[in-house]
């Protein structure tokens, strides 16, 4: 987004606004890892790999629960007992997103894909302004492309 400033001369200077800050809501391990695409997908996974979060008010097993996608893909879900917040911001429409924190082979099913869930605080935009788009919606559907960005020949790392 752009601001203009006139100068003395009055030529216009753009200058850029401030990116929105991510602020970590929270720390968790994806639920679910055997019952989805995570096992077929890993190798293709990588640590800060960005992932979209889908709400799905109407899962029969959870109504609280949020699915996390990684390029249109389902891996599994956020753990029951520790999706309220994420399911209550996603209904109010605020823009989340996860990254991917942790790759371990060797731990349980539903440790071995760490998850850091991020809230973005868009700064105050002028009126008339739209918000950065964002991969996670209320209705559960993520935007085409916003899947994640890293390649999958970045090195591992479980720390």
């Amino acid at each position: 987004m752009h601001r203009e400033h006139p100068t003395l001369t009055g030529a216009v200077q753009l200058t850029l606004a401030p990116p929105p800050r991510q602020i970590r809501l929270q720390q968790t391990s994806l639920a679910g890892f055997r019952h989805h695409e995570a096992p077929s997908l890993w190798d293709a996974l990588s640590r800060r790999a960005r992932l979209c979060l889908a709400r799905e008010a109407d899962n029969p097993h959870d109504p609280n629960a949020v699915a996390l996608l990684w390029r249109g893909r389902k891996l599994g879900y956020l753990p029951r007992g520790e999706n309220l917040v994420a399911a209550r911001l996603l209904d109010r429409s605020r823009s989340l997103s996860a990254r991917i924190a942790r790759l371990d082979p060797r731990a349980d099913y539903n440790r071995r894909i760490g998850i850091e869930v991020l809230l973005e605080d868009c700064p105050p935009q002028p009126q008339g302004g739209s918000r950065r788009p964002s991969c996670s919606t209320a209705a559960g559907i993520s935007a085409p492309g916003t899947g994640g960005t890293d390649s999958s020949s970045q090195a591992r790392n479980s720390s």
